[in-house]
């Protein structure tokens, strides 16, 4: 099982989770062909994710670099979240991650397996 994280949320507080796909705005007015990997927080009703944690879903975009999770951070923080969650909904062929400081709390799950659990 391969995962990153960031720094954890403080205190005791519970956060309630938000799917990406249900917080999208009907017309985002960008053309994303997969607004769940959470790549740009101009698709997203910013008053659905405010203070909530941001699930997100890891993609093939992933493996071959047209997405990051350095940008499903910044997305998340753009949004105020109080953090984010990326999950596989495939197997995929490896992963591609270059350590990096994330300025919001977040986990990226990337075994299947282990995404099923959520």
């Amino acid at each position: 099982m391969c995962m990153m994280w960031a720094a954890g949320t403080l205190g005791d507080q519970m956060y309630d989770l938000v799917l990406a796909d249900d917080v999208l705005l009907k017309n985002p007015g960008i053309n994303s062909n997969s607004p769940m990997n959470c790549q740009h927080p101009e698709s997203f009703d910013k008053t659905l994710v405010q203070g909530k944690i941001l699930i997100c879903t890891y993609s093939f975009s992933f493996v071959y670099g047209a997405a990051t999770v350095r940008r499903v951070a910044d997305t998340a923080r753009n949004l105020s979240a109080a953090g984010f969650i990326l999950f596989a909904k495939t197997n995929l062929p490896g992963n591609k991650f270059n350590p990096v400081p994330l300025a919001i709390p977040g986990i990226v799950i990337t075994d299947l397996k282990d995404s099923m659990v959520m």
